[in-house]
């Protein structure tokens, strides 16, 4: 808008200059010259609102797209029932985890004991390594199936 302010200061220096008839003239063509540069600008400003119009519906474009996107499923309504799915999986999982561990510990304590009573020769070390591989083999079976809640396990 530089070029409009200096004709504008130049009609101005006319109307001072001039007189009478050049005066009104030159009063009159720079009101014209600020319209215009008025028009001019709203056109730009018109066609700059346009341009943001744009941007802004494609900005709520991917915001719709962001919210549901059924032909991906990664949409985030999508995602959520997905998650939400994953988060059914993992407290399952959770619930059975104790008993694999504590599973496994008596496994291991009755294969130790077994070799112990082996290696020694004690009976009773059998009976007790048998009744421990009884027990992890019981907790490994409730870990799948979930039969029964023991307190404390999960």
């Amino acid at each position: 808008m530089d070029w409009v302010d200096a004709v504008s200061k130049l009609i101005g220096l006319i109307a001072i200059v001039a007189s009478g008839f050049a005066s009104a003239v030159a009063i009159l063509v720079k009101r014209e010259v600020k319209r215009l540069a008025v028009e001019t600008s709203s056109q730009a400003a018109t066609e700059q609102i346009v341009e943001m119009q744009k941007k802004i519906d494609a900005y709520r474009k991917n915001v719709a797209r962001y919210e549901s996107e059924p032909s991906t499923q990664e949409g985030k309504k999508e995602l959520l029932v997905r998650a939400k799915a994953a988060e059914e999986l993992r407290d399952h999982a959770l619930k059975q985890d104790p008993y694999f561990d504590y599973a496994e510990v008596l496994l291991q304590i009755a294969i130790v004991l077994a070799s112990v009573a082996i290696v020694s020769g004690i009976s009773w070390l059998v009976i007790g390594s048998a009744a421990l591989g009884i027990a992890g083999t019981l907790l490994m079976i409730n870990g799948f199936l979930l039969i029964v809640s023991i307190p404390g396990l999960g």
